[in-house]
């Protein structure tokens, strides 16, 4: 059984479907207290609502697509998954670091495959001293401690 929208609640009279009439629906005893936590965070208002049969199934009750804005397009909600809303949630808070803008700087005529740079410390060095060395020569940290002394 699922319930997407709040008319899969509700009976034709209006009323909400009864914990033993979702039972026998097949909805398993582990979800009592979330049946009920949805039926209280229905307002009050809705609820006379459906009561009184006024409503038809129209929004905000049944509402045909929901959308989302990601990085500046409209997307289906049932086209989204885990990973497009962690991109677009993520992709805003990417910054260059500031090693890697600063050999830009001072190498301005080559291009440099970053993501190959990066990587290069896993794929040379099996220690960890090794590996920490690397990533210190190539975040010019090692270069910074070596000039202040």
């Amino acid at each position: 059984m699922g319930m997407h929208r709040i008319w899969d609640m509700v009976k034709a009279d209006g009323s909400f479907y009864t914990w033993s009439d979702l039972q026998l629906k097949g909805l398993q005893s582990k979800n009592f207290l979330f049946w009920h936590g949805l039926i209280d965070a229905i307002p009050i208002s809705w609820k006379k609502q459906l009561k009184s049969n006024t409503l038809s199934h129209t929004p905000p009750f049944d509402p045909p697509e929901f959308a989302l804005v990601l990085n500046s397009a409209k997307v289906s909600v049932s086209e989204i998954n885990t990973k497009k809303l962690y991109e677009a949630q993520v992709s805003d808070l990417r910054e260059i670091p500031t090693a890697q803008s600063r050999f830009n700087e001072m190498l301005p005529d080559s291009v440099l495959a970053w993501k190959k740079i990066y990587s290069l410390p896993f794929q040379v060095a099996l220690d960890t001293y090794t590996r920490d060395f690397q990533y210190k020569i190539l975040n010019r940290i090692l270069l910074n401690l070596l000039m202040q002394n």
